[in-house]
């Protein structure tokens, strides 16, 4: 799924990173995990790992892809399948039955397709999106889900929706004509999972509450560089994910209400201190920080909270930036900080 500030093209570097700096380390926590990309190269690579979010779309990819080592069994479900899927695996008999569905006209096909106006998707993509949806509700609500079988097949739905969204990348703003990725058939596949034969854990709150409730080896901080409202941006899929049917706004049809808190990490005049609070609180034998020179949060802000804890190194790493249809693409500089833990330091 495209995110902002997602860390696709940097997470094996990360993860070799900490293997050469920390080869003792056998858990990560990333309270900062969005879509998962960094917490799943280092579930992939063997450590236990530790998520959070405040956003439930993250929450609920979290669930899916960190929390589940395999696919569900989705025993529940086998009565209510068509006898023609007999022969394949559960979870392609879920999600054959569920790619077979005949489109319905609901929330997503009233207020985000091509007939409303918004041209987030094809009104057949709508259609297919809101039959999806109303099925995995429906299940749900009669108790033949379990939680983490939810979240598997949600993370699914987000995902195949992002592949067909006709926009630039964020859900603040669609093309003003079908591109031809949107014009392709929505269709579920199987969220791939790694299996580290860990329990990990997957949680919906605050940054500094995961830090300081959860220890781990390494704590990886990833906070927000800018006042982006990931709520905002991102209002379609966690709209599939909290099925809340919102009351649309504006030619972006975000909800007029907000849903969740903004981070105290986007807030200029919040962030620095709130930095300082989690990187004091931490439970964690190495912090690593992945930071722009461009951000709420200044280099000297991250080098006082460290050297709290114990002796920092730092390294800039150019990437190029993140872009949409309305912003400039060009290269920034990252940096990435190291801190050696030295446990007589908490504060």
């Amino acid at each position: 799924m495209r995110y902002i500030g997602s860390k696709a093209s940097t997470a094996q570097w990360l993860a070799g990173f900490v293997a050469r700096h920390a080869p003792d380390a056998a858990s990560l926590s990333d309270p900062f995990a969005g879509t998962c990309t960094v917490s799943r190269a280092f579930k992939h690579a063997g450590y236990r790992v530790i998520t959070g979010d405040l956003l439930k779309l993250s929450h609920t990819i979290q669930m899916a892809t960190i929390g589940l080592n395999r696919p569900p069994s989705f025993a529940g479900l086998i009565d209510r399948l068509s006898p023609k899927y007999i022969g394949a695996n559960r979870v392609e008999m879920v999600f054959q039955h569920l790619n077979a569905l005949r489109g319905r006209r609901r929330y997503f096909s009233k207020h985000f397709s091509a007939s409303s106006g918004r041209l987030y998707f094809t009104d057949s993509n709508a259609a297919k999106l809101d039959a999806i949806r109303e099925e995995i509700a429906g299940w749900s609500a009669e108790g033949i889900l379990d939680h983490a079988e939810e979240a598997y097949l949600l993370t699914a739905l987000v995902f195949a929706a992002d592949k067909v969204a006709n926009t630039a990348g964020t859900y603040y703003a669609h093309l003003k004509v079908f591109s031809r990725k949107a014009v392709k058939p929505l269709e579920l596949v199987p969220p791939p999972l790694a299996d580290n034969r860990k329990k990990n854990i997957c949680l919906l709150a605050d940054a500094r509450e995961v830090a300081c409730r959860q220890s781990a080896d390494v704590l990886y901080l990833d906070p927000p560089y800018n006042e982006r409202d990931y709520g905002g941006y991102y209002h379609l899929p966690d709209s599939i994910v909290r099925n809340d049917r919102p009351t649309p706004g504006g030619r972006s049809g975000a909800p007029l209400a907000r849903r969740s808190e903004k981070s105290d990490f986007c807030r200029p005049a919040h962030a620095e201190a709130a930095f300082e609070q989690l990187v004091g609180q931490a439970k964690a034998r190495y912090i690593l920080v992945h930071y722009t020179t461009a951000g709420l949060i200044r280099h000297r802000a991250i080098m006082a909270a460290l050297r709290q804890r114990g002796p920092v190194s730092y390294r800039n790493l150019p990437v190029r930036a993140y872009s949409t249809a309305t912003e400039a693409t060009g290269t920034t500089m990252n940096r990435i900080y190291w801190c050696k833990v030295d446990g007589s330091r908490q504060i």
